[in-house]
């Protein structure tokens, strides 16, 4: 436990050196429509990576993900943003696994975050992706799979953000079971973490609150889908959160699913939704750098995970009980 409060405590001390804070940000638009050349780019680059990942899927003989529905109904530029950062981290690894190529650190969110900043995002896990397409493995049996009917690849007038998710948080599934080491417990474990810091960055801006209180306790014998329920149950405290100080707020219709077929690699996801939902409240109040990337903690079980959404969802509970009680953090003074 003190090495994670010295590390989460030296990230938020580093965020909060130049902390530029004053009141709440004046609510800025968060579109959900997109449109223009950007957006039909960045559509057409989706709807080519998803056919190129159907032939390599059939090439490898792996399965296609089970259905699942994330429950999110008006996807904002953040969302996106963040499903496009885990697009390239998780084609980083199978470039690594077919060329062993080391990936570059991942960028920092830019500030705002506006739809068109996904696809250089997009272009370069898209790209990395072709570049395992020509590994002769691979390039050998390519054109023995015939590209996949899915439809033009225009963007219909009405295109928006939510549709961008869908397309990326699919890619993303199937991108995890072509993967020889899939997406693990660990990788959740850190991308949990980094909500944590995310959440104490944002604690710290009230007195009374604790930044990071203590875990609860272990508990053996939790599975994927057990983390899963208990991230939405944090993602509702953060919308509540938001809504509190007047901010547009996710709306989230967690859906039924087979308990069996979630994955660490779903947990990831649902976690990169709500660090997107932290980043977005973190520029909307006025702190100008997010914390760190997260490194590697050593192996990690489901059990590990679901004790560490446990303690993210004790700092939601204080925000959305200090945001209901005291509003934005130095609004009014």
């Amino acid at each position: 436990m003190q090495w994670l409060k010295l590390s989460i405590g030296l990230a938020v001390a580093l965020s909060l050196a130049n902390p530029a804070f004053s009141e709440l940000a004046e609510p800025r638009d968060n579109p959900t429509v997109a449109s223009g050349p950007a957006c039909n780019e960045l559509f057409t680059c989706l709807t080519a990576f998803r056919q190129d990942l159907e032939r390599l899927r059939l090439i490898m003989g792996e399965a296609q993900p089970p259905p699942l529905d994330i429950g999110l109904r008006n996807a904002t530029p953040y969302d996106v943003y963040f499903q496009a950062l885990a697009l390239v981290q998780r084609t980083n690894r199978l470039a690594f696994e077919f060329m062993r190529t080391v990936e570059k650190p991942l960028p920092q969110p830019p500030t705002p975050i506006q739809l068109n900043d996904a696809l250089p995002l997009l272009q370069e896990a898209y790209q990395v992706f072709k570049n395992v397409l020509a590994d002769p493995q691979i390039e050998a049996n390519y054109a023995l799979v015939p590209p996949p009917p899915v439809g033009s690849a225009e963007v219909p007038p009405t295109a928006s953000a939510s549709d961008a998710f869908a397309l990326i948080f699919a890619l993303n599934r199937q991108l995890n079971l072509v993967l020889e080491r899939h997406f693990s417990p660990s990788d959740s474990y850190m991308q949990v973490t980094l909500a944590v810091a995310y959440t104490a960055q944002l604690l710290a801006r009230y007195p009374d609150a604790v930044r990071l209180p203590e875990e609860p306790p272990f508990e053996p014998g939790k599975q994927p889908a057990d983390t899963y329920l208990k991230l939405n149950a944090c993602l509702q405290y953060l919308i509540q959160a938001l809504r509190n100080l007047g901010l547009p707020a996710p709306v989230v219709e967690p859906q039924p699913f087979d308990k069996a077929q979630i994955t660490p690699g779903d947990v990831f996801l649902l976690a990169s939704l709500v660090v997107a939902q932290l980043d977005f409240l973190r520029q909307q109040l006025g702190i100008s750098t997010p914390p760190r990337q997260i490194f590697y903690a050593g192996r990690k079980f489901p059990a590990d995970v679901y004790q560490r959404v446990g303690m993210l969802q004790a700092q939601l509970v204080q925000l959305a009980r200090q945001t209901a009680a005291h509003g934005a953090p130095g609004a009014g003074k």
